[in-house]
C-alpha cells in the first residue's frame, strides 16, 4: 500500500506532467482561428498545411487527458483526509473533464482527413466537405466548453478545500477559486466568438494553479489534517 507521502508525490507529478502536456499541445497547435465556429474553412486549411504539427498537438492533448484519469484518483487520496466531500467533488470534476476532452480529441482527429479533402476540392465538392466539417466542428466546440466546466469544478473545489482547510498555503487556493469561476466562460463562444478569450484566460489560471499545487505536492506534500 502506498504511503501518504508517495500518494502526494504521485499526485503532484501527474499534475505537473498534465500541465506540461497541455502547454505543448497548445504551443504546437497550428490552428490560428479561435474557434471552429468563427472560421471553419480557415481551421481546415491550417490543419491541412501543418498536418504533422496538428497530429503532434492532438497526441499531447490526448496524453494530458489520459494522465488526468489517474490524477483524479490520486488527488482524492491526497486530500481526502482534509475534506472528503470537496476532494471527491474536485476529483469528479477532473475526471469528467478528461472524459469530455477525450471525446473532443476524437472529434478533432476526425477533421484531419476532411481537411485534406477540402484543400484539394473545389466548387460544390468543397462546399459539401465544409458543411460536414462544420457540423463536426460545432460538436467539438460544445465538447470543449463542457470540458471546461469539468475543469472549473475541479480547480474550484480543490481551491476551496485548500483555503478552508489549509492543506496547502491558502494563497494557492485563491488561484483555484478564480480559475474555477472564469473557466466556464468558454460557453460565451456561442454568444460571441471574441469572448472565448475569457474562458482561455480561465484555463491559463487553472493551469497555473495546477502547476503550483503539483510542485508543492512533489516538494513538501500537504499539511497534517486537523483531527
Amino acid at each position: 500500500m502506498l504511503s501518504k507521502r508517495k500518494i502526494e508525490y504521485l499526485a503532484g507529478a501527474l499534475l505537473i506532467a498534465m500541465v506540461a502536456a497541455v502547454v505543448v499541445s497548445i504551443a504546437v497547435n497550428p490552428i490560428s482561428a479561435q474557434t471552429f465556429k468563427e472560421d471553419p474553412s480557415g481551421v481546415l486549411v491550417d490543419i491541412a498545411v501543418d498536418r504533422n504539427l496538428f497530429i503532434t498537438s492532438a497526441i499531447f492533448d490526448l496524453l494530458s487527458n489520459l494522465l488526468t484519469i489517474p490524477l483524479a484518483a490520486f488527488l482524492y487520496l491526497a486530500f481526502r483526509s482534509h475534506d472528503r466531500n470537496l476532494a471527491l467533488l474536485g476529483s469528479f470534476g477532473f475526471l469528467a473533464a478528461a472524459m469530455l476532452f477525450l471525446t473532443a480529441d476524437m472529434i478533432l482527429v476526425s477533421l484531419a482527413p476532411l481537411a485534406q479533402d477540402f484543400v484539394v476540392a473545389s466548387g460544390q465538392q468543397a462546399d459539401s466537405v465544409l458543411s460536414s466539417a462544420t457540423a463536426i466542428g460545432l460538436m467539438l466546440d460544445a465538447a470543449v466548453a463542457m470540458g471546461a466546466v469539468g475543469i472549473a469544478l475541479g480547480v474550484f473545489s480543490f481551491g476551496l478545500l485548500i483555503i478552508t482547510t489549509g492543506a496547502l498555503p491558502r494563497w494557492i487556493g485563491v488561484f483555484g477559486i478564480v480559475g474555477g469561476i472564469v473557466s466556464p466562460f468558454f460557453w460565451l463562444l456561442f454568444v460571441n466568438d471574441d469572448l472565448v478569450i475569457v474562458g482561455f484566460v480561465g484555463l491559463m489560471i487553472s493551469l497555473f494553479f495546477s502547476l503550483i499545487v503539483g510542485g508543492r505536492l512533489v516538494m513538501r506534500g500537504t499539511s497534517e489534517a486537523a483531527q
